[in-house]
């Protein structure tokens, strides 16, 4: 999507994505959510796509993430210190790790009936400057509808 490569280069970070939640079809458990994927991608030159990486990652290894996301406030935390990002989530750690990551970022992502279906998540390797914490969920918000819009249209 080109509307990851314009947030993350208008808030300076180094990667953007989507995580995405989503059942697997051995999932006959009931439970909302039970895997997670990278579905989208942007990132600077001389990274590692992460794509290929993260897809179908147990939900519970995100689990504490969306948990404090739900908590928040402003529906979105930045990790700042990556040790308590390995703590909430290693399954994401073990792929970023060989990066020179220093902040995370993850967004909230809603659908038209208000239901968590993922987060936007900016990967910084120096510390940004201030960033417009509400303004940064109203593109994770304009990403959902192009999501919303191009899944109708592929059924």
């Amino acid at each position: 999507l080109s509307s990851l490569r314009e947030i993350g280069l208008t808030y300076n970070a180094q990667r953007a994505f989507i995580l995405e939640f989503h059942n697997s079809y051995q999932n006959l458990s009931g439970t909302p959510f039970a895997k997670y994927s990278c579905t989208y991608e942007w990132f600077e030159k001389g990274l590692t796509p992460m794509q290929f990486k993260c897809i179908d990652l147990p939900f519970s290894s995100l689990s504490n993430v969306v948990s404090t996301l739900l908590k928040s406030k402003h529906q979105q935390i930045i990790y700042d210190d990556m040790k308590k990002f390995e703590m909430a989530c290693p399954g994401l750690y073990s792929i970023l790790k060989d990066d020179k990551t220093k902040q995370i970022i993850y967004t909230s992502m809603y659908d038209k009936n208000n239901i968590l279906i993922g987060l936007l998540v900016l990967e910084h390797h120096h510390t940004p400057s201030k960033i417009n914490l509400n303004q940064l969920h109203i593109k994770a918000a304009e990403l959902t509808s192009i999501l919303n819009l191009r899944y109708k249209y592929l059924k």
